[in-house]
């Protein structure tokens, strides 16, 4: 009896090797580092601290590292299921304990802390520009800064510097990073595995389409 040459050892041994070889489109530098965050991820769907592990990382978001938190949140939602509104709920926790201390350093320490910061992340001109925003109508824009081209980082040093109504600014934050977080992961309970592609080219559209929606449930019961 002969073997069937698709299906011996060495094919074998290929199927097992493919999610791990190298990306022939990036440089080494990229592709160690996106080796490096594969292994960060399946580590991370283990780990029975990853919630902390997302709280802690959407904490440093909001505060002193502006990258998308999606990159590593999606992936997470999508191989934990069992997790995801724990997940989200942990990861709006992170932001809002980070939005606070933003927003202090904005109250009290704008002149110095506040001014560093501006001038390291080249934020200055969207600063004074957000914050005559914050100033005539606080609540809106700080709701759609997560829509705005403007980073979370920039807008909670406003509220602060405004002396924005800390009360107003904690629901303002829930709302939009409530809308962002469990909006990922309704994305992820009705699209499961395409939910990654579907927010990197729809991002904006599925967010806009999120606050209306939420924007319309508070109109419909204040006013309805």
């Amino acid at each position: 009896m002969t073997a069937d040459p698709g299906t011996g050892p060495t094919t074998a041994l290929a199927d097992q090797t493919d999610d791990h070889s190298p990306d022939p489109t990036l440089d080494d530098g990229k592709q160690a580092g996106s080796s490096r965050l594969k292994t960060w991820k399946r580590r991370l769907e283990t780990s029975e601290h990853a919630n902390w592990v997302i709280f802690g990382a959407s904490f440093l978001e909001s505060t002193i590292v502006p990258i998308p938190l999606e990159a590593v949140l999606i992936p997470y939602l999508i191989a934990r299921g069992d997790r995801i509104w724990q997940t989200c709920t942990m990861a709006l926790l992170g932001c809002i304990a980070g939005a606070l201390v933003g927003y202090f350093i904005g109250l009290g320490l704008m002149d110095t802390v506040g001014r560093d910061i501006l001038s390291a992340m080249s934020w200055k001109e969207s600063f004074e520009s957000f914050l005559d925003k914050v100033r005539d109508d606080g609540f809106w824009p700080l709701v759609t800064v997560s829509l705005a081209p403007v980073p979370f980082q920039v807008g909670m040093l406003a509220a602060g510097a405004a002396d924005y109504p800390l009360p107003l600014f904690l629901l303002a934050t829930v709302l939009s990073r409530g809308i962002r977080y469990h909006g990922l992961g309704l994305l992820v309970r009705l699209a499961g595995d395409r939910a990654e592609k579907l927010w990197d080219r729809h991002a904006n559209t599925i967010g806009i389409g999120l606050l209306v929606v939420v924007a319309g449930v508070i109109a419909w019961q204040f006013f309805g």
